[in-house]
């Protein structure tokens, strides 16, 4: 049973070990606190530097009922979203859900997804949460941002924190996806989040943040360009991790795989199914 818990520690090295089980709920906000000071910091300085991604990585996970988590780390090339390369770890979460410390219940799984990729040398992350758009500038893609040394965005489908600010009116959208507003940050002078309709039928948007070291600019066109090249709401390397997750997760349920046989899957595995994805 995967139990371990990711804690930035403000160097390249990840802490593990931490049981969020025996931690205080305080202490869990104690140690977001810490980790929003580095992500800030980081997201200050890559002002001036514009990434454009060739590899991006993508983090989502669903839910088993036998089994718990399911975390998918899925490698996708940026230009075509073309799935590349999947990683799979399951495992009980030792935290419920507690809204704003969904980084201490995820994390550690979409880290050890990562673990079984082949490749590692990504350019960005992409996570289904929220980076710094959170109460303490610290989601889930804050986290693991940090706790992998990348560039991360935030991809949510809900709103956790911050003001909406309208730029455009949906009915003024003649081109999609379309930034209909942004999230700013009651008690700082900052945008958190650009809020974004995907595609045109879609009735929800969704909230583009930056996790760590990218700007929110440049995380913002990152995932425009992404959005463009899927043919779903999400950008594809969430849709991806997301898609695959819940594929899983149902197959684990069926007993049609087992926990010890994920390490073999490979993309000739899904291959049935893969083509519905994109």
């Amino acid at each position: 049973m995967l139990i371990r818990l990711l804690v930035w520690n403000g160097g390249n090295e990840v802490i593990r070990g931490t049981d969020p089980h025996n931690s205080s709920i305080r202490d869990l906000i104690n140690i977001q606190l810490r980790i929003s000071e580095k992500a800030l910091k980081s997201i200050e300085q890559s002002k001036a530097h514009r990434l454009k991604p060739t590899i991006v990585l993508g983090l989502d996970a669903a839910y088993s009922r036998k089994y718990g988590g399911v975390a998918v780390a899925s490698l996708v090339q940026a230009e075509s979203c073309n799935l590349i390369e999947y990683g799979v770890a399951v495992g009980e979460p030792r935290l419920e859900y507690i809204p704003g410390l969904l980084a201490f219940r995820e994390a550690a799984l979409f880290y050890a997804a990562t673990e079984g990729l082949s490749y590692k040398n990504y350019d960005v992350i992409v996570v289904d949460g929220h980076g710094i758009s959170h109460p303490r500038y610290a989601g889930i893609a804050t986290h693991m941002g940090l706790a992998l040394a990348k560039p991360s965005i935030g991809v949510a489908k809900k709103k956790l924190y911050g003001e909406f600010n309208m730029i455009n009116e949906r009915s003024s959208c003649i081109e999609y996806p379309c930034v209909i507003g942004e999230l700013r940050d009651p008690k700082r002078d900052i945008v958190l989040a650009y809020v974004v309709i995907p595609k045109s039928r879609d009735k929800n948007p969704i909230y583009i943040s930056p996790g760590a070291f990218i700007s929110i600019e440049n995380a913002l066109n990152i995932i425009l360009s992404m959005l463009r090249a899927s043919s779903s709401k999400l950008p594809c390397p969430t849709h991806y991790s997301d898609k695959l997750s819940k594929r899983i997760a149902r197959e684990l349920d069926k007993g049609i795989i087992r926990p010890e046989s994920l390490k073999h899957l490979g993309l000739g595995t899904l291959d049935k199914y893969i083509h519905r994805l994109s």
